[in-house]
């Protein structure tokens, strides 16, 4: 018993080191961090540039992979894009949890950017006691194309930032930006953009073209804007962003929060199977630190073991007909223990609590259980809700949509799509100990 509970707790010990946070791991990889701004690629460690002739994945690369050094042999990078490339948007939440923030904002992004029809990722810091939170959203069509332009090159993009996250990063005239509300200007050649940071959290992104400001009226909205927004500061005081020196002075040295970062499909499927890989080798080694751990205890009685095993071999031919005898009984037992340990379910009670959970404005019309994996549809005023009630239950785990959300016509319901697994129940290890099957 001693032995079996130092080999738990060392078994928990190492697993906590498998278990990655999949942003957190492709940031730590990044070892170039890459600036464009006005047909322009920086390289904001060593300041070096390169001009490119225009924004696209092609030209954005062939700038890149002369700015990389030959002695970094996986480039993995960090690439700043203009901000003009991403949009913002306020946003409300009820109590959500934290793990479910981005999955409830992409389902709200038609009533966000009713205009916009394309896929679009999204990246938030949230803050459950803040009223003015902000979401960045970014062409999700663009972040995939850019992965895959870089990759066939042997070049990983590991994260995308806007380029204005730069400012939540920087440690330059700290004093100055505090008495200035940390309000910073990225101004472009056809439009700037005002972000005000409060401690690294997005607060205000407002962004302008600069030939609307041309126009008496538009001018005048900008300044009642500004009056608004920021009454105690003179805009002509505020730190403008507009060539490379001034990026370079500004950038700090460590990466924006990775909750702000927009990583490619692609780049998580790398972290996921180089996770699998090392889970894989851990499972090795830890066979290995088993086999070695329980041959210690043996390894000073072997001499008497092998006695004994030599008498046994004597008595087997005497007791031939008792070890059929015993060899029958310890069959029925294998075999009465795959009935014993059948999992049970008790659909009917899962029915209730469900049904007990859900608000009376709302219902299910399908309901399926497949080997612990439930899948619900109903209709319902507020999806979200639902999903948040199912997650808070102990009894379910990796509660989350499995389609989107849409409206019926002629209903004031939308309809949804929601699959969670039960906790307690694990057909697949019943199976897998019991019988010898293929999926």
């Amino acid at each position: 018993m001693k032995f079996q509970s130092f080999y738990t707790k060392v078994i928990i010990n190492l697993s906590k080191y498998f278990i990655i946070d999949i942003h957190d791991s492709l940031l730590k990889k990044v070892n170039i961090s890459l600036l464009i701004f006005e047909h322009e690629i920086i390289d904001l460690d060593t300041g070096e540039s390169q001009l490119i002739d225009d924004y696209s994945a092609e030209s954005i690369l062939s700038g890149a992979t002369q700015l990389i050094p030959a002695s970094i042999k996986k480039p993995s990078i960090a690439l700043f894009l203009p901000s003009s490339e991403f949009v913002s948007t306020g946003y409300q939440l009820p109590q959500v949890e934290k793990h479910n923030i981005l999955s409830v904002l992409k389902y709200q992004q038609t009533e966000l950017l009713p205009e916009c029809q394309q896929s679009l990722l999204v990246a938030a810091k949230h803050d459950s006691l803040s009223t003015d939170n902000r979401a960045i959203w970014f062409s999700k069509q663009r972040a995939n194309t850019l992965f895959e332009i870089f990759i066939k090159h042997n070049i990983r993009i590991s994260s995308l930032f806007p380029a204005s996250l730069l400012f939540a990063t920087t440690n330059k005239h700290s004093q100055t930006a505090q008495q200035k509300k940390n309000i910073f200007c990225e101004q472009g050649e056809e439009y700037f953009l005002l972000t005000q940071f409060v401690h690294q959290q997005l607060k205000n992104w407002d962004f302008f073209y600069r030939k609307d400001l041309q126009q008496k009226d538009l001018k005048l909205q900008f300044q009642e804007l500004w009056d608004s927004k920021y009454p105690d500061i003179d805009f002509s005081s505020v730190d403008i962003i507009n060539n490379k020196e001034k990026w370079l002075q500004i950038a700090g040295k460590a990466l924006p929060q990775k909750e702000y970062g927009f990583y490619p499909e692609q780049a998580e499927t790398f972290i996921t199977q180089e996770s699998r890989f090392r889970k894989g080798r851990f499972s090795g080694i830890v066979l290995l630190l088993l086999v070695f751990l329980l041959s210690i205890p043996f390894l000073k009685n072997m001499f008497q073991l092998n006695q004994v095993q030599q008498a046994y071999n004597d008595k087997v031919v005497q007791t031939e007909d008792v070890r059929i005898a015993r060899e029958s009984v310890l069959n029925y037992e294998d075999n009465w223990a795959a009935f014993d340990q059948f999992p049970q379910i008790n659909i009917p009670q899962i029915l209730l609590k469900i049904n007990t959970l859900i608000p009376k404005n709302s219902w299910l019309s399908s309901f399926e259980l497949n080997k612990g994996i439930i899948n619900i549809e109903g209709y319902s005023p507020n999806p979200a809700e639902i999903l948040e009630l199912l997650s808070r239950l102990e009894e379910f785990d990796q509660v989350r949509f499995n389609q989107n959300i849409r409206s019926e016509r002629g209903k004031n319901k939308e309809h949804f799509g929601i699959t969670f697994l039960l906790i307690a129940i694990d057909e697949d290890a019943y199976y897998k100990e019991f019988f010898s099957y293929e999926e």
